[in-house]
């Protein structure tokens, strides 16, 4: 879906990443310079995050988060927002609110 907005996107799956640790998964998305899309709340750990300042991560925190809610709710951020300014980020995504926390100050 994020491929046809325009978007380079992959999987850990496609990576080769499923069930691999946190660090691992993290490391990859820096090293390929991508945002990291989870509901995986331990990946917005702060602690986790700042030697990694140029990564961003979304978390998704949807009440109800079935496939087809989780994409519809992605498809609406990367088209109404410039995900490119979440780089650095930490980004809490709900139903009706985005927060955004800096890792840079």
């Amino acid at each position: 879906m994020l491929q046809t907005l325009g978007h380079d996107a992959d999987t850990v799956q496609a990576e080769g990443l499923a069930g691999r640790p946190d660090e691992a998964v993290l490391g990859a998305a820096k090293k390929n310079h991508q945002l990291l899309i989870s509901q995986d709340v331990g990946l917005g750990d702060v602690r986790k995050l700042v030697p990694r300042q140029e990564l961003g991560v979304i978390l998704l925190r949807l009440r109800d988060p079935g496939r087809n809610r989780l994409v519809d709710r992605v498809r609406e951020i990367f088209q109404r927002h410039d995900i490119e300014l979440w780089r650095s980020c930490i980004v809490v995504v709900t139903e009706r609110k985005i927060r955004v926390r800096k890792l840079i100050p």
